[in-house]
């Protein structure tokens, strides 16, 4: 980001960086969670305020892209790299496409880089997955990502304490059987 950028953050709220800082696709909820715990934010509010800024591009990406994509395949000089990226990633990702919404749900829920938000829209789209379809999908991703994230920042016993063992073990369970699901397929 440049410095002006930089100095327009400063002079928010520290609410209203993590919303656009978890917008960006650079940096989405997986940077920004960790940034806003060690700036002293208490983790589930900056997981409330990372969730929401994560989510503002997601229906602008689903609704515009092909409107975006369409254009660029009217010009010569960019329509042979949208093709091209077009055909090598629908040759290369066999799983989205047999499991449609639970694969991209998966994807997104992998807290790691370039697997976030944008990466579940450009999918959506790339698969011909529907809105009414994707959106519920990428959505549930970003929570479940989001989670893990904020898991990871604050450590188990942190968990452990804040919600008490038995929610914690709940939680723990129902991601372990994501991961697993992820894994099998």
């Amino acid at each position: 980001m440049g410095q002006k950028m930089l100095d327009i953050l400063k002079d928010l709220p520290i609410e209203a960086q993590v919303m656009i800082l978890s917008a960006v696709p650079v940096t989405e909820l997986r940077a920004t969670i960790p940034i806003a715990i060690a700036l002293g934010m208490e983790p589930m509010t900056a997981l409330f305020y990372a969730l929401l800024g994560n989510f503002i591009p997601v229906i602008p990406l689903l609704l515009w892209l092909p409107l975006v994509i369409n254009t660029l395949n009217k010009y010569d000089h960019s329509k042979r790299l949208v093709q091209w990226v077009l055909s090598r990633t629908r040759a290369k990702s066999a799983k989205l496409q047999k499991y449609e919404a639970l694969g991209l749900m998966l994807i997104v829920s992998v807290p790691l880089p370039l697997t976030g938000i944008w990466s579940g829209s450009i999918a959506a789209f790339l698969f011909g997955i529907p809105f009414k379809m994707a959106l519920p999908a990428i959505t549930l991703g970003m929570i479940i990502a989001g989670i893990l994230v904020t898991l990871a920042s604050m450590g188990f016993y942190t968990v452990v304490e804040l919600m008490g063992i038995p929610m914690a073990v709940v939680l723990i369970g129902a991601l372990a059987i994501v991961y697993f699901i992820y894994k099998k397929r």
